[in-house]
Order: C-alpha cells, then structure tokens, then sequence
C-alpha cells in the first residue's frame, strides 16, 4: 500500500519551494496595488498586467504541483485493486459524448479532467471530473449557472439495450431533454423512488424491463449513500452515473501537508467504483449471455 514517505522527496521540495514563490507572488501582487491605489494616476491597464503576473505565477505553480502529486499517485493506489489502469490528468469526457448522454445541459463553459480508466471483476469502468456551466450577463451584473459539477462514470450494462433512457433528479431544470430525442417520461410504480427520481425514455417497454424494482432501490441506496444528486443514463448498452457534487474529486492541496486525509480521498474514490459495480449488479452478465444465447 503506498504512503505518504513513498511519495517523491522531489514532489515534496517542489512543494515546499512553491509554497514559498506563491506567497512572495500574492505579496507583490498586494503591494503594486497599494502602490497603483496610492498613487491614482488613472493607469488600470498597466495595473491589472502587473497584478496578473504574480498571480498566474501562483496558479501555475498550482497546477503543475497537482499534476506531479496526481501523476505519482493515482496510478499506484488504483492499480492496488484495479486491472489495466491508465490516468490522463488533462483527458476527460468529451462535450460530444456527454451531450449524447443527454446527462445535463452543455453550457457555454465546458470542463473535464481526471480521465481514469480499469478494469475489475471483469468490468471495464471510466470516470472524469466534469463541469458545465453557463454565465448569463444583465450589462449590469452577471451571475453563472452551474448544469453540473461532479464526477462521471461510466460502465458497460449487464442488458441488451436499443432505447435510450434516462433518470434524473426531481431537481428543477434537470429534468430537461434534448428535444430532438423523442424522449417522453414515464409513471413508474414506485413511490419512494418517483420522490426522488423522474425518467425519461423513447423505448418505454425496454425501460420498464431494465428499470426493474430491485434496480430503483439500488439507485435510491446509492443517491442516499453518497449524498449528491444522481443523474442516469442508458444509452447503446452503456451505463452513465453522474454524481452532482459540487466539487472535484482526487485533488491536493498544496497548502496541506500530503497527510492522511488525501490518501483516504482517493481510496473512498476507489470504494465508490467497487461499491457501484457491485451494488448495480454489472458483474452478472446473465442477461447477455442469454441473449447471445437465442441469436
């Protein structure tokens, strides 16, 4: 199991030495503002250029201090109890292929980091950071509008599938579809989970035979469990679980010591995909093989 002495003294004498040129950033940043506001000559420009070097100074420093951190440690605990992984810090899920999910609203800002991908018991699984959001300007204000922040997964479904379906929160405006995917909802015959879910599909006989009982109150025990607002999408024989959460996940912080705590966030990571294969069941391939079995 690695720990936090096996991470590179290199990673960690970067650390201490950004820390360092960080705060003499922000400190010179602070005081050529004290100096412009003193002096009130009326040049903003020149203002704004020399606060923002120290500044993009400090951000860049961040990033590339979270891609080491990351790079050196993701794979190695992943690959504990994972098959085949692979991490890309700058890949994710792209604006295609979650506006194809029909997932979320693609916004005017469109982000994604954190591709990672494995394998276990048998079931290939991919999971990215994403966030979409649009800012909406008056002249006078602006205010942005978050479609989504969170992580995404993805896993194959253990059913043949043809339809496209959907399940949502019973959040205002998530329950919005493309209007071009003759998507219609359905009353589904369970009340606890209508209380907190909608779905959506234009195959409804193939939803009400993969959308079985059983399979709601998984998904009820998983929204409970991990307390964010859960988005499902079935599309192609693909799974898509998007966790609303509001923050991204697998990050350091460089002003933290690499202590404990980070390592207990990516191992719960680690948890929430165990726990997800196994609850929804996607190691049983049953149904699959049965209908290879009638071709």
């Amino acid at each position: 199991m690695i720990r936090k002495n096996q991470i590179s003294p290199l990673a960690a004498k970067y650390r201490s030495k950004g820390i360092i040129a960080i705060v003499i950033s922000l400190i010179l940043a602070g005081i050529i503002l004290l100096i412009a506001m003193y002096a009130n000559n009326g040049n903003f420009l020149w203002l704004l250029i020399f606060v923002a070097i120290p500044v993009a100074f400090a951000y860049a420093f961040n990033a590339e201090y979270n891609s080491r951190v990351k790079n050196e440690t993701i794979i190695k605990l992943f690959s504990e109890d994972f098959e085949n992984v692979t991490y890309k810090i700058k890949e994710g899920f792209s604006k295609e292929e979650i506006e194809y999910t029909d997932l979320f609203k693609i916004g005017t800002s469109y982000t994604t980091d954190d591709d990672l991908r494995g394998v276990f018991n048998g079931v290939e699984f991919r999971r990215a950071d994403v966030v979409s959001s649009t800012t909406y300007s008056t002249g006078k204000t602006t205010h942005t509008v978050y479609h989504f922040h969170g992580q995404i997964y993805q896993f194959p479904f253990n059913k043949e599938t043809f339809g496209r379906h959907k399940i949502t929160s019973t959040w205002a405006g998530l329950g919005r579809n493309r209007s071009n995917l003759n998507m219609q909802k359905i009353a589904l015959d369970h009340r606890e989970f209508e209380k907190v879910f909608q779905a959506y599909t234009n195959n409804p006989q193939e939803l009400y035979y993969i959308l079985t009982p059983h399979l709601m109150d998984k998904i009820l025990e998983i929204e409970e469990e991990y307390k964010a607002t859960l988005l499902v999408s079935i599309v192609d024989r693909i799974i898509y679980l998007g966790f609303f959460s509001n923050k991204d996940r697998l990050e350091p912080n460089v002003f933290k010591d690499l202590d404990n705590s980070y390592f207990t966030d990516i191992r719960s990571e680690i948890a929430r995909i165990k726990n997800l294969i196994t609850v929804l069941n996607l190691e049983d391939d049953y149904f699959m093989s049965n209908t290879k079995g009638e071709e």
